[in-house]
């Protein structure tokens, strides 16, 4: 069956844990003729939903795919117990929910279950395949030739298992081409976060919220319907993902999702631009369930960027982990790090434009001008929060929100 050109048959989905830098390593490799999205931020992915909203509650888009004639499938390919758990909705609407009990998957199986899943089903009907990639995850233990292909310092070692993912993602889409249906087939690559590498003094992927964590890959490929080779400018948020592939598809839009496609943008209309995203982590107790010990904000603009950070617990009640980050926190906004506690509001502010690497609090010392613009940019962020949980639909399938 051919595509009408006018809908794509089928979706595939690539969420690359901690990817960061595989936008460079996908976009640059020998699998580059797709739209690229420069600026994308994290948010919540399968449900189109902000903050509060996230996938236990609302429609997910497996839910959605599914209810308008797709088999949904969904795969983890090494162990991961958010994906795994039940109570955090992933398994929803999937007819298939395959989570990774064995932290011997690795690519070679991501190859696999994608293409077995198109060869067996794809000839009734539509296909969704998701697949949750942990390669890029620590370890970094990439098999030869990739572990040391680019040395063995740490972010080497992430390297070369960027590059093994990227290896293996050719040769998904090569099998998708021998199936016949890669014109037909909208493959979607993204990154649910990045990974910190020391640039502000710590590593992996905790509560920062700066653009190592927040700036991910977020890659749109379909021939019949998208322009080969375009990096789209501007700002994108992965809340929009779901609703870009829904269009994509040819399908109503999810009722429930606050994300707005990006299509329009891929085909080069700028005035569907965003002027601004936001993000937001909350950190609960690990032995106390619903006693929140931070909420950690960020709104970022082309050109500028407030990160807020809320404390609601004293810093001695934290791990020793997050209390250095706190401390660390601190520092850069002036605040004395042993007065820490209930209620401390720390805040940073960046020019993005001659500080992309976010080093310069502009908050510590302001010059003039600059509190003006931290709070034209805390007012949008308060509204985005405010309407965020008024938009915030009941829970679904019973579970508590």
């Amino acid at each position: 069956m051919r595509l009408s050109k006018s809908k794509a048959r089928s979706v595939v989905g690539l969420d690359i844990e901690s990817g960061f830098i595989a936008a460079a390593a996908l976009a640059k490799g020998e699998n580059s003729d797709s739209p690229v999205l420069e600026r994308a931020a994290t948010s919540s992915l399968g449900s189109g939903l902000f903050r509060d909203g996230e996938v236990v509650n609302g429609v997910t888009l497996a839910e959605h795919l599914k209810a308008n004639g797709y088999r949904t499938f969904a795969g983890v390919n090494s162990r991961n117990p958010y994906s795994a758990h039940a109570k955090y909705g992933f398994d929803r609407g999937f007819d298939e929910h395959n989570a990774g009990a064995d932290y011997n998957r690795h690519m070679d199986w991501t190859e696999q279950f994608v293409l077995s899943r198109f060869s067996d089903h794809h000839a009734a009907g539509p296909c969704f395949v998701y697949v949750h990639v942990n390669d890029t995850h620590e370890p970094w233990d990439a098999p030869e030739p990739w572990r040391n292909m680019w040395g063995d310092s740490y972010h080497n070692l992430y390297e070369g298992d960027i590059t093994y993912t990227d290896h293996y993602l050719g040769r998904i889409f090569s099998g998708l081409k021998r199936l016949g249906i890669f014109d037909e087939t909208l493959i979607v690559v993204f990154g649910d976060h990045g990974t910190e590498f020391w640039e502000h003094g710590f590593t992996e992927k905790k509560v920062n919220l700066y653009n190592e964590i927040l700036h991910v890959p977020l890659i749109f490929h379909c021939p019949a319907l998208l322009p080969s080779g375009v990096a789209v400018a501007g700002l994108a948020e992965s809340a929009q993902v779901a609703a870009t592939i829904v269009e994509i598809a040819g399908l109503a839009p999810i009722p429930s999702a606050q994300g707005q496609s990006l299509l329009g943008r891929i085909r080069g209309d700028s005035r569907k631009g965003l002027d601004h995203v936001c993000s937001h982590t909350r950190h609960e107790h690990q032995r106390d369930a619903g006693a929140v010990q931070f909420d950690h904000y960020a709104i970022q603009t082309l050109t500028h960027k407030l990160i807020r950070l809320e404390l609601h617990a004293e810093a001695d009640a934290l791990c020793s982990d997050w209390k250095y980050r706190m401390q660390a926190i601190a520092v850069r906004c002036r605040a004395e790090p042993d007065s820490l506690g209930p209620g401390t509001v720390l805040r940073e502010l960046y020019d993005l434009r001659r500080d992309p690497a976010e080093g310069d609090n502009l908050l510590r010392q302001p010059a003039d001008g600059i509190e003006e613009v931290a709070r034209e940019l805390e007012a949008k962020l308060d509204a985005w929060v405010a309407a965020s949980r008024a938009q915030r639909p009941p829970a679904a399938s019973g579970r508590r929100a």
